[in-house]
């Protein structure tokens, strides 16, 4: 006889085996879907097919056969029980079936024992989703290739297990951090998987983690503990994840990330007693928490178009080296870049006429910074030795016809870098350095109005600009895992990923990398509207990966 399936609703739904893993199938689990649960067999009925098949009575048709037998006996859903001795049924050996024990003769089945199904606490699914998605590490020390935006949450998750590694996260006695990263878990799986039980689940434990914090910063002792860091920025994180398209009309980034801003000054006041009190020398992880917060709030500044205080400029202090130091300092200088341009008014609408004579000589004066700048950056990738750059590939043609406009590989060529890590460093650089040279272009457009010789100055400005832009956006798909990379006896063969594949392979770790630095480029006014267009897009795609609001505001304003 037929058996009835075993799988759980939802790979029902989607016509797929299911592995009957309870409490949530693995099917499920892997391809991030909400398992709801598997249906309950006690209603089902069992009929003896023998004597159909061996001829002993004709099989029912017609419209009653749902209900009646071929000898006009009407099969109940309900327990059938004998009138007499000589009616008993004879009882067949019980079959365990998915916990309940049936027992079947002729379509009979008596009442059994139901077991218990186990059922997940919407907080262990947050947090089982969060961190898979997210690529949550509980690692305590981080290489300067991986110690980057995302590296937040897993410095958090340190801190946390440091004390009690053996405890589940929302076990741990620290409830400041525990509540931040279970409102920021509760707020992407609410928002992922649009459950809004999640989202107001993840509102209240933000309003406790703040509340918690206000009370902690007014302790001097207790104010400079990394919890205390590494929440205020998990908060802003928070803020970026509900954010909403409706929830703002303007354009200006100060304006749709206001309260994500507010918690990074909030950070810097707290980072800044840290130093004064000299609580990154007391151990290796202060130090590491010291030197990712300083990052995250200098690229806070660069968005905001303001100057890095003096305490916050040398990475030296805070643990930078290398070709990372070199290309802080370059952030820093333009970040100060940022902060005169945005302060000169050299619009021409602005500029009053008995003032342009002085105004000139300010705007020539950023202008040379702007240009000394950008030597430097040129000057930086120059020493940059060949195993750390990229190469380029030409992805192979699979025959498919594409439209341009919506293309994930921008004109088929892709960068491939030797790590994670690499790609991140180069995608920063090219952040930087668009803006200092947007900068050019900007007060070169409007000089020329006055000094027509700027004219071929511009033209090689913006020739710039478009060799930078075309490399970012080649570099782009090799982070978001939509290529594959085929070894041969010669030069490797590049081909294109199905875009199923692309979007399950694509991992939350690998898209923060480019979360800051694709936002600051969309930004660039002076990028040609082709690359604008694909940059926004890619945009839009990582925000969906890392479950981020703001990032989609930005890419669809």
């Amino acid at each position: 006889m037929p058996f009835p399936s075993r799988g759980c609703r939802t790979c029902k739904s989607r016509r797929v085996k299911c592995d009957e893993a309870r409490p949530i199938c693995k099917r499920c689990k892997k391809g991030k879907f909400t398992c709801e649960g598997f249906e309950n067999t006690d209603g089902l009925i069992f009929l003896n097919e023998n004597e159909y098949v061996g001829g002993a009575r004709k099989r029912p048709r017609g419209p009653n056969v749902s209900t009646t037998t071929s000898h006009g006996r009407s099969i109940s859903r309900t327990p059938a029980t004998p009138t007499n001795e000589s009616q008993r049924p004879t009882i067949l050996p019980p079959t365990r079936n998915m916990g309940t024990t049936h027992y079947c003769q002729q379509g009979l089945r008596l009442p059994t024992l139901q077991l218990p199904v186990l059922t997940v606490s919407l907080e262990d699914q947050a947090l089982t989703y969060y961190s898979w998605s997210q690529g949550v590490a509980t690692r305590t020390n981080l290489d300067h290739s991986t110690a980057d935006l995302e590296s937040i949450t897993s410095f958090a998750t340190a801190v946390v297990m440091r004390q009690e590694p053996l405890l589940s996260l929302s076990d741990c006695p620290n409830p400041i951090l525990t509540l931040s990263i279970l409102a920021i878990s509760h707020a992407s799986f609410g928002r992922a998987r649009k459950v809004q039980s999640a989202l107001a689940a993840g509102g209240a434990k933000y309003c406790k983690a703040l509340k918690m914090i206000n009370l902690a910063l007014k302790d001097p002792l207790q104010a400079t503990r990394d919890e205390i860091l590494l929440a205020t920025i998990i908060l802003s994180h928070y803020e970026n994840s509900i954010f909403r398209k409706p929830q703002i009309s303007e354009h200006d980034i100060k304006s749709m990330a206001a309260k994500t801003f507010a918690h990074h000054d909030g950070a810097m006041a707290v980072l800044h007693l840290r130093r004064q009190r000299n609580h990154h020398q007391c151990d290796a992880m202060s130090a590491n928490v010291d030197r990712v917060v300083r990052n995250h709030l200098i690229r806070s500044l660069i968005m905001r178009c303001m100057q890095v205080p003096v305490w916050l400029r040398d990475g030296a202090e805070y643990g930078e080296a290398g070709l990372a130091l070199g290309l802080d300092r370059l952030m820093v200088e333009t970040a100060d870049l940022r902060h005169r341009a945005a302060d000169l008014q050299y619009d021409l609408t602005t500029i009053p006429k008995a003032g342009r004579v002085a105004q000139m000589l300010k705007l020539h004066g950023v202008l040379a910074t702007a240009q000394r700048l950008d030597e430097s950056f040129v000057a930086w990738a120059r020493d940059v030795p060949m195993e750390d750059y990229w190469r380029m590939f030409r992805v192979e043609d699979d025959g498919v016809v594409r439209d341009e406009s919506n293309d994930d590989i921008f004109n088929g060529c892709v960068h491939i870098y030797p790590t994670m890590g690499h790609l991140g460093l180069w995608s920063r650089y090219r952040a930087f350095r668009l803006h200092v040279i947007d900068i050019t272009v900007r007060i070169l457009s409007f000089a020329k109005t006055i000094e027509v010789d700027l004219q071929s100055m511009e033209e090689s400005a913006r020739t710039k600009i478009e060799k930078l832009a075309s490399d970012f956006c080649a570099s782009i798909p090799h982070a978001l895992k939509a290529v594959d990379i085929h070894p041969t006896a010669g030069n490797p063969v590049v081909s294109r990923r199905p875009p199923a594949d692309q979007k399950h392979l694509a991992e939350a770790t690998t898209a923060r990398i480019l979360c800051w630095p694709l936002a600051m480029t969309t930004l660039v006014e002076s990028i040609p509207e082709q690359y604008a267009k694909y940059l926004k897009r890619r945009l839009l795609d990582v925000s969906e990966i890392v479950d981020d609001g703001l990032l989609e505001r930005m890419a669809t304003r």
